[in-house]
């Protein structure tokens, strides 16, 4: 107990009453029988699925692909944040890429990471995650299309766009004269998004491959072929597969929900013009294709994402697990560079919400006629304050 107690720092706990961080000592020394137990079963399970998936060709190594110089790439990610203060709730959501490490010989495409920023003070409306969600969709999609490097990361599945678009379109009814900004953000950048998205998923250059990358997925592809149930693909396969090696591209599995009947896209409020590009959408959707690759010792087995007709091309395969390896050569960062750079600021978006009702705060002040009290209340958090008695 003391020996975890020095290792985890008193500061961990403050604020705890002190029974309750002895039982949750207690409870966490616990599963560490489970975690071994666990462990013990999934070393058995990698044998028997690794001779599995190397008699049925399954297994191949980067080395086998066509080489490639080293490619340019960039990764794409979001976040949204939304402060429900007493008056308001301030929404905040962008969308940014980040260049990854440039080639030898390549001067790079961009000095600074490009982003759409959107900050706005909404009425409480339950909707409001959902459209905030769905615009940082728009401006993440916006990104990726106007990033002109080789091969562009994008942080998550590619089929999320479309669960994202969809439900905020959904949420997004007629125009209403006090709408406010953030649907009339999502109503005037849906269409565009929709076709961004189109061209991601079907066009087809050599030169810009577009590749999702998502850090968590319950699709369990090669479990589920090979009948193992305990644990997830990512897991598994990062136990089974040696540095460099990759499976080969397989068909990703579509959603087994009650009632599933395809991918599908609310097309009620976008133009006349890219209803034909949100058809393309959900027909591509259904045959994407997944590979898991490990390129260093260091780093776990990767889920990629691209479209059906990079799967069936070696070299265009081989650019984007030569962009892998090149982006992962950091010991200690266990995703590509330009991902883990994307997602470092696009985690700051939440912590600089506060920062942002204070200064809102102190301008309002400024100018009120009124009593200032008013103001403090008004753009006051629900939230308890960090560091408040």
């Amino acid at each position: 107990m003391e020996a975890l107690e020095e290792i985890i720092g008193e500061e961990t706990f403050q604020g705890l009453p002190g029974a309750l961080v002895d039982e949750m000592i207690k409870s966490a020394e616990g599963l560490g029988p489970k975690v071994l137990e666990d462990l013990e079963a999934l070393k058995a399970l990698k044998e028997r699925a690794r001779e599995s998936l190397k008699e049925k060709n399954i297994i191949r190594r980067f080395v086998e692909l066509p080489q490639c110089n080293p490619p340019t790439t960039c990764g794409v990610d979001g976040a949204y944040g939304i402060e429900k203060m007493l008056g308001y709730d301030l929404v905040v959501c962008t969308g940014l890429a980040v260049e990854g490490l440039t080639p030898p010989n390549e001067s790079g495409e961009w000095s600074e990471p490009h982003f759409e920023p959107f900050m706005s003070l909404e009425r409480h409306r339950d909707e409001n995650t959902v459209l905030a969600r769905a615009l940082m969709m728009c401006f993440e999609l916006q990104e990726a299309i106007k990033a002109p490097h080789n091969i562009v990361f994008i942080d998550g599945s590619l089929s999320t766009p479309i669960i994202y678009l969809n439900q905020g379109l959904s949420r997004l009814g007629p125009p209403d004269v006090q709408e406010g900004k953030l649907r009339s953000a999502l109503r005037n950048r849906s269409s565009a998004a929709v076709e961004h998205y189109s061209q991601i998923l079907t066009l087809q250059r050599g030169d810009h491959i577009f590749v999702g990358v998502p850090k968590y997925t319950t699709r369990n592809e090669i479990g589920s072929a090979l009948e193992i149930q305990e644990f997830d693909d990512k897991a598994l396969i990062t136990l089974m597969l040696e540095p460099g090696e990759f499976i080969r591209p397989l068909v990703m599995s579509q959603p087994e929900e009650s009632g599933w009947s395809g991918w599908h896209l609310n097309r009620e409020y976008l133009d006349s013009e890219v209803k034909e590009a949100a058809a393309e959408v959900e027909q591509a959707l259904s045959k994407l294709h997944i590979t898991y690759y490990r390129p260093t010792p260091y780093t776990p087995a990767l889920r990629l994402e691209f479209p059906e007709y990079v799967a069936l091309n070696d070299s265009r395969l081989g650019q984007i697990l030569r962009a892998i390896s090149d982006q992962s050569a950091i010991p200690g960062l266990i995703e590509p560079y330009p991902l883990f750079y994307a997602d470092r600021m696009a985690k700051s978006i939440g912590v600089s919400i506060p920062a942002i009702r204070q200064i809102l705060t102190s301008q309002s002040v400024e100018d009120y006629s009124g009593k200032p009290e008013d103001v403090f209340f008004a753009l006051h958090g629900y939230r308890t304050e960090k560091g408040a008695p």
